[in-house]
């Protein structure tokens, strides 16, 4: 399934633009937690990162938001107190930098 993730997602995207008639609907996703690559029940969430980025970067007024230094609660699955507001600003950042 993850193999063809970045065909299914784009289609997601076109879907909720063409089905609200906003063609140009700002998109933000975030990159998985790199730390989920510790964890075995996650081991294609490499080719989901690699393409999620790959459809945003084909698409304008979307964008991808870097989990880079986002760390996790200790069992490699979820994300922290701390880094989940440091994911939240960099949410808040991408979203205004779309806006424009």
């Amino acid at each position: 399934m993850a193999g063809s993730y970045g065909e299914r997602f784009g289609e997601m995207i076109t879907g909720f633009r063409e089905r609200t008639e906003v063609l140009n609907l700002p998109v933000i996703a975030g990159e998985l937690g790199r730390f989920l690559a510790l964890n075995p029940y996650y081991k294609e969430s490499a080719t989901v990162v690699a393409q999620t980025e790959q459809v945003l970067d084909s698409l304008e007024n979307a964008a991808f938001v870097s989990s880079e230094g986002i760390s996790c609660d200790g069992g490699h699955t979820h994300i922290g107190t701390d880094s989940i507001r440091e994911f939240g600003l960099r949410y808040a950042r991408a979203f205004l930098e779309v806006l424009g």
